[in-house]
């Protein structure tokens, strides 16, 4: 069995790689987040293979060639609401900032997320973006650029090949609890 997993940055391609590798042979070939697609010619050798390839513009012109999912038996698509990626990928841009190393300024940051919890109407997630990009001296337009462009390579996954199955992010933590 070969089986690939495509999706988006934050949309549970991790979690699902390792629930598989978990249950799949011990001497299956396990590739997490290869730069390529077609650096991968030793699949064909394998009986078992798992692949975790995301979906960004820089994979693209790995997509786009007629061959890339060849040899793999089950593609799966992890499909997630843009809004959830957008608030992950919010989240998780704090490891990647000056935030971290400045104490003050994650005080702040920690404050709006608590307003957030407690009243999610209080504050927009357009208004979140443009306090941190205040606080990191930078744009909010990074994170929903990052966000846009994998959901766009995503369907064009989705648009070009039909032997992909889409997978719905919170099914995988349906099955996994």
């Amino acid at each position: 069995m070969k089986i690939l997993i495509l999706g988006a940055p934050k949309t549970g391609t991790t979690y699902l790689y390792y629930m598989l590798k978990n249950i799949m042979p011990n001497r299956t070939a396990c590739f997490f987040e290869p730069e390529s697609l077609a650096a991968q010619t030793s699949i064909a050798d394998e009986d078992f293979v798992l692949t975790k390839f995301l979906t960004t513009s820089s994979s693209c012109n790995d997509l786009l060639r007629p061959e890339a999912l060849d040899g793999y038996d089950k593609i799966i698509l992890l499909i997630r609401d843009p809004r959830d990626i957008l608030v992950s990928t919010f989240m998780y841009s704090i490891y990647d900032t000056a935030i971290v190393r400045d104490l003050e300024r994650f005080g702040q940051f920690m404050t709006l997320l608590k307003v957030k919890e407690k009243k999610p109407g209080a504050l927009s997630m357009k208004r979140l973006l443009d306090i941190q990009a205040q606080i990191n001296d930078s744009g909010p337009t990074e994170i929903i650029e990052f966000v846009q462009s994998g959901l766009g390579m995503s369907s064009m996954v989705v648009d070009r090949f039909d032997r992909v199955f889409g997978l719905k992010y919170m099914k995988i933590w349906l099955m996994g609890s």
